[in-house]
């Protein structure tokens, strides 16, 4: 059952596709980044075969093949900027980026730790935007967290290859 991102979420467009159970983690998420004052800017969630298709055209290795996305599941999500925004109302956006002890990645460095919390991993560290929904995939195992946060698969087929066989385990371990 997919559902839409929540509406107290600030989005780049109009609806982003989630799967239901992954709904409750981002807000998790969400409400983490917010008691730091941080808002996400979330720009993907689900992606149809022929989206996929197009950004692996586009991008080669950096996109998955269509039909082997993690975003055709459902479970993940991209978060190209965050947002604060001061008591005058003006906002100033930071674009996702993972270097260590730099201020402009606090942002996505502090989502990546929160995002643990939730039970959703940041499965490659070169693809900064990008999130998936460990707990949803297997849900009451969220030792999975870490078997996909920063692993050596270095393309998105490896990786989905790696969590299509973390999620067999699991529903064979259920």
């Amino acid at each position: 059952m997919e559902t839409a991102v929540p509406n107290a979420m600030y989005a780049s467009y109009d609806e982003i596709l989630i799967q239901e159970d992954t709904a409750s983690d981002i807000n998790c998420l969400v409400n983490g980044l917010a008691q730091n004052g941080y808002i996400p800017v979330i720009s993907y969630g689900y992606r149809s075969f022929e989206l996929q298709d197009q950004l692996h055209e586009a991008y080669g290795n950096q996109a998955a093949t269509a039909g082997n996305s993690q975003h055709q599941t459902g479970l993940a999500f991209d978060i190209h900027q965050y947002a604060t925004v001061d008591e005058n109302g003006n906002a100033q956006f930071f674009d996702a980026c993972t270097l260590a002890n730099t201020p402009e990645c606090e942002p996505t460095l502090l989502a990546i730790s929160i995002a643990a919390e939730c039970g959703i991993a940041h499965p490659l560290g070169w693809d900064e935007p990008h999130f998936f929904d460990v707990t949803a995939a297997c849900p009451g195992l969220d030792t999975f967290v870490e078997s996909v946060q920063n692993p050596t698969a270095t393309y998105y087929d490896e990786l989905n290859a790696m969590i299509a066989q973390i999620q067999q385990e699991c529903l064979e371990g259920l």
